[in-house]
């Protein structure tokens, strides 16, 4: 499979897990199992994976929070935003309110 820095890993299985957070029911979700860590992470939970955890928030210093239904999180941006790496692109559209990525 394609990772977002545009390299490649290996699916080695697929399942389904579930997840517990510290207040309020298991939260089941699919996994993909790959051969390796994905950028050297344990771990990392798909957009597919947020809503059963409840939300997620990510403050400025990298913190995150997952069960977030009791708080009130709006972002926008009004102008276009780009992002060039040395291996990928990303742009934000605010007509659309979409990202697109390319990895180069």
């Amino acid at each position: 499979m394609a990772t977002v820095s545009c390299g490649q890993l290996q699916c080695v299985g697929v399942g389904s897990v579930k997840l517990q957070l510290p207040e309020g029911g298991p939260a089941a979700v699919e996994v993909v199992i790959a051969d390796k860590k994905p950028l050297d992470f344990d771990f990392i939970i798909g957009m597919n994976g947020i809503p059963p955890l409840g939300g997620v928030m990510v403050n400025a210093q990298g913190q995150v929070q997952f069960g977030t239904e009791g708080a009130i999180v709006v972002a926008r941006a009004d102008a276009g935003i780009n992002v060039e790496e040395k291996d990928f692109v990303a742009a934000y559209d605010p007509t659309t309110s979409t990202w697109t990525t390319a990895g180069k």
